[in-house]
């Protein structure tokens, strides 16, 4: 597999993560792991493209109300506290 499928097929599965969190929620502790996946250490890699595709799934995620409790406002405020960063 060359250098540039490799790229591709993680934006694919990146994109697809954000996409599941969307619709599912991230309730357990396997939606919750990849909650924290997306928006910890793939906002901060190094890869541009890759960073970039996780900061707007992180932008479409914030306007998603069942991503997090509603009274648990610290998970958002996280959410843009790395976003400002």
């Amino acid at each position: 597999m060359s250098e540039s499928e490799n790229a591709r097929d993680r934006i694919i599965a990146l994109k697809s993560a954000v996409d599941g969190l969307i619709v599912h929620g991230a309730y357990d502790d396997i939606t919750g792991e990849l909650f924290d996946m997306v928006t910890g250490d793939f906002m901060k890699t190094n890869d541009r493209i890759l960073r970039q595709v996780a900061i707007e799934g992180v932008c479409k995620m914030m306007f998603v109300p069942k991503l997090c409790d509603e009274n648990d406002q610290t998970k958002v405020e996280a959410i843009i506290a790395k976003l400002l960063f």
